[in-house]
């Protein structure tokens, strides 16, 4: 047997085993008979419109893009509800299994070493934060192995120069881009190295090469802005302009954290409430329940004093103060409705006042350092904060074992990959293909931290697959040194 087929096996068992025990571990699940875990909004907002056009037809609600609908529609048109979900959650772990061992196999084909191979599918066999959300009904998993397999068949397509593995790859970023559109980032990596490729070669079989990776996502994502105007007479290419605006049972929420996002990620602090150090939660919206789900916090819980450089002639600490307490008169069901929404109206009145005086008065730090303060929170974090629903000093050991080690791994691929990525800028005598996810890493970065201002831990997952190949470079360009300092020279 050779070392492929034995990585296989070992990958096999690792993802087996790992599935196996997040099962184990229960968890909110609002479905009787379903195996993992799914809760209200990611139901709602991925898979009801899909059971409501299974049951009469109709995609509604339709605030995703159907891609992750999509696998769940085919075995429910030949099952039930909790069985059509247990087949997405397999679905969801063999496709993980195929793409990491072909991110090993990409690895293999850009650095040539049985080494780089083996810690590939080894490292991100290990990464059980992908791993987690296996077991759930999320659309992370599916994309990421969507676009591993298409990142896949594209280098195939340089080897071998066959039109239909330039149509996998398309036509599973495309799938992949359905499912989390942030997975376009990607897309316009592959196209542009395609186009840079047609350029440089003057190649007419890479200009159809082009036309063909360009015509799924492009005819498929026409069809959704098409149909999204025809009945809603808005422009969405992408998720609906309503997942901005749902009221997923709770107005005075979805009225108020979209100024408090605003705000918040104007001056670099992290916006994303469900994270217990978001600076959001100074404001003191309130924890609620949904069907078992903690969603969001409680009064007061945020202990700290948001940073001193914040203020602009516009507003101070004194200021904010009169929003919190407005706030907590708007969670004190002690308000009619008309009440709520006139105080709603004043609190983020008054937050885009002062989000728009950062912006003018202090430019700096809303267009650099804001940004800039977002990617640390981002990026420079053990990424484990939803691994185990317990708290560390709860767990057994382990789960303690599982966390930390978890959190080894998720550090190291952000820092070599980093690292690497700096390096390969540096040397510019690489593989050509190890741009792309290069390419990809920086430009991820780039939308979450500089445009999106969307921290979420989730946001991380893509980019440990993709921070994975220039890790394994830095690994490797240690080892490289290592050699050369212990060979000694001849007497």
């Amino acid at each position: 047997m050779n070392y492929k087929r034995k990585v296989l096996i070992v990958i096999i068992i690792i993802k087996v085993l790992t599935f196996i025990w997040f099962l184990s571990q229960g968890g909110i699940n609002i479905i009787e008979g379903f195996w993992g875990r799914c809760i209200t909004e990611i139901w709602y907002g991925y898979l009801q419109g899909m059971e409501n056009f299974v049951t009469n037809f109709s995609y509604d609600p339709d605030l995703r893009m159907p891609g992750y609908g999509m696998v769940y529609l085919i075995p429910r048109l030949l099952t039930n509800v909790p069985t059509a979900c247990n087949i997405v959650i397999i679905i969801q772990l063999l496709t993980a299994i195929v793409s990491t061992y072909l991110l090993a196999e990409i690895a293999l084909k850009i650095f040539k070493t049985k080494t780089s191979f083996i810690l590939t599918a080894i490292i991100f066999s290990l990464n059980f934060c992908i791993s987690s959300y296996e077991v759930k009904l999320y659309s992370d998993s599916l994309s990421i192995s969507f676009s591993i397999i298409a990142f896949y068949f594209f280098m195939k397509y340089f080897e071998k120069a066959k039109y239909y593995h330039i149509l996998i790859s398309a036509i599973l970023i495309c799938w992949a881009i359905f499912i989390r559109p942030v997975m376009g980032v990607m897309w316009g990596v592959m196209g542009i190295y395609l186009l840079i490729s047609a350029i440089k070669n003057k190649s007419g079989k890479t200009f159809v090469a082009i036309v063909l990776f360009a015509a799924p996502f492009i005819i498929c994502d026409s069809l959704w802005v098409i149909r999204n105007y025809i009945k809603h007479k808005e422009i969405s290419p992408f998720d609906s302009m309503k997942l901005y605006k749902a009221d997923f049972n709770n107005t005075r929420t979805d009225l108020l954290y979209p100024y408090i996002f605003r705000f918040v990620s104007s001056w670099g602090g992290n916006p994303v409430m469900w994270d217990p150090e978001s600076e959001t939660r100074w404001f003191g919206i309130e924890k609620r329940v949904i069907d078992g789900s903690e969603a969001y916090f409680k009064l007061g819980e945020y202990q700290k004093d948001l940073p001193e450089y914040i203020y602009t002639s516009k507003f101070n600490n004194d200021s904010l103060l009169i929003l919190r307490s407005k706030i907590q008169m708007i969670w004190s069901n002690t308000l009619s409705q008309e009440e709520e929404l006139e105080y709603c109206d004043f609190v983020n009145t008054r937050l885009l006042k002062y989000t728009q005086s950062i912006r003018e008065e202090k430019p700096f730090i809303y267009y650099v350092y804001s940004p800039l303060r977002i990617a640390k929170t981002f990026l420079f974090t053990h990424g484990t904060q939803n691994l185990i629903d317990k708290k560390f000093v709860e767990m057994n050991f382990f789960e303690k074992s599982v966390k930390i080690m978890a959190s080894c791994i998720n550090i190291f691929t952000v820092l070599f990959g980093l690292m690497g990525i700096i390096m390969i800028i540096i040397k510019r005598n690489s593989e050509k293909i190890l741009y792309i996810p290069v390419a990809f890493s920086l430009l991820y970065i780039f939308y979450i931290c500089f445009i999106f201002k969307f921290p979420e831990i989730r946001y991380l997952l893509p980019l440990y697959a993709y921070l994975m190949i220039p890790a394994i470079y830095t690994i490797l360009l240690i080892d490289k040194l290592f050699r050369k300092s212990i060979v000694r020279p001849k007497s």
